[in-house]
């Protein structure tokens, strides 16, 4: 798989969800497990068993979510971009000097922003197989569409998370450029 593995961007996310301070070996945090892996799965498990949505209020729904979910990922390509410059001005020698927590800070929120990138673009793809496989099996369509859903609740929880973290970063990075533009 090599160049198409996204195996370095899921052991990233599954980073953040470890305790603090993260160290070699570090357990994971309960509450985050229990939000961000544990939520989205019962939210799929419970649309699959019990959702009481079909036909033309699915299809609405899958459109909206298609929509909705493919412009929150193209954003967050771009958020991406923007906290990767700041990393490298980071890493760059010169008037900021940040802290080792500092910058886990800013590589955990890219991390962050990565995942929900790739989670909305799996979530889409489901979608939009999903209505391919509906017209071979509908139990098919459902299973795919469950999954989907998962995945888009784990995007608004990590999306969410990544805002806390953007918010942290940019207060972070205030304060430290901003102490070294007073000097």
């Amino acid at each position: 798989m090599g160049k198409t593995s996204l195996k370095d961007i899921l052991d990233g996310y599954l980073d953040t969800l470890k305790e603090q301070p993260r160290k070699p070996g570090s357990a994971f945090d309960k509450h985050d497990l229990l939000v961000q892996i544990v939520l989205p799965i019962g939210v799929a498990l419970l649309y699959g068993t019990a959702w009481p949505l079909a036909g033309d209020a699915l299809d609405r729904m899958c459109s909206n979510i298609v929509t909705g979910v493919s412009i929150v990922s193209s954003l967050m390509c771009g958020v991406a971009v923007m906290i990767f410059q700041l990393r490298v001005q980071l890493a760059a020698p010169g008037d900021v000097d940040a802290s080792e927590a500092e910058v886990e800070l800013v590589d955990e929120t890219f991390s962050n922003v990565l995942w929900t990138v790739v989670v909305g673009f799996a979530a889409v793809l489901l979608l939009v197989l999903g209505d391919v496989a509906g017209a071979i099996a509908p139990v098919l369509r459902k299973v795919l569409v469950s999954v989907s859903i998962g995945l888009v609740t784990n995007l608004a929880i990590v999306t969410c998370m990544g805002l806390k973290r953007m918010n942290a970063s940019y207060l972070t990075v205030a304060r430290v450029w901003g102490k070294a533009r007073r000097s």
